[in-house]
C-alpha cells in the first residue's frame, strides 16, 4: 500500500479535515499516467436543494472502478482533505444513478 500511495501523495502529508458528502460525478478522464489511476471530476451535491455546490474536485480512481462510473452519478462518501490540498474518499455509503429522484429518497 505504501508503494502505491507514495507515487501519488507524499507519506508525510497530514489530514486537515473530513466530512460526509454527496458527490456528483461531472467528468471521467482516461488513465494517462503510469499509476493506472483515472482522474474523475466531482462536485459537492446538495440533495435538499438538488443543486451542485462548491468547487470541482479531481479524485483518482482505479481503472476497474472508473469504468463502471457514469457522469451524473451521486456518490455518498466520507471525503478527506489533506494539508497539501489533495482530497480522497475513505468510505462510500451509496452510489445513486443519475436518474434517481434524490429529492424523494429517505436517508437509510
Amino acid at each position: 500500500a505504501r508503494e502505491c500511495v507514495a507515487s501519488v501523495v507524499p507519506l508525510d502529508t497530514k489530514c486537515r479535515n473530513c466530512g460526509s458528502y454527496d458527490l456528483r460525478v461531472k467528468e471521467i478522464g482516461s488513465s494517462s499516467n503510469d499509476s493506472g489511476l483515472v482522474p474523475v471530476k466531482v462536485c459537492v451535491f446538495n440533495r435538499q436543494l438538488m443543486q451542485e455546490e462548491g468547487q470541482v474536485l479531481t479524485l483518482l480512481f482505479e481503472q476497474s472502478v472508473a469504468m463502471d462510473m457514469r457522469v451524473g452519478f451521486v456518490i455518498e462518501a466520507t471525503l478527506y482533505k489533506l494539508d497539501n490540498g489533495q482530497h480522497f474518499i475513505d468510505s462510500i455509503t451509496m452510489v445513486w444513478p443519475s436518474y434517481t429522484p434524490l429529492d424523494y429518497l429517505e436517508v437509510f
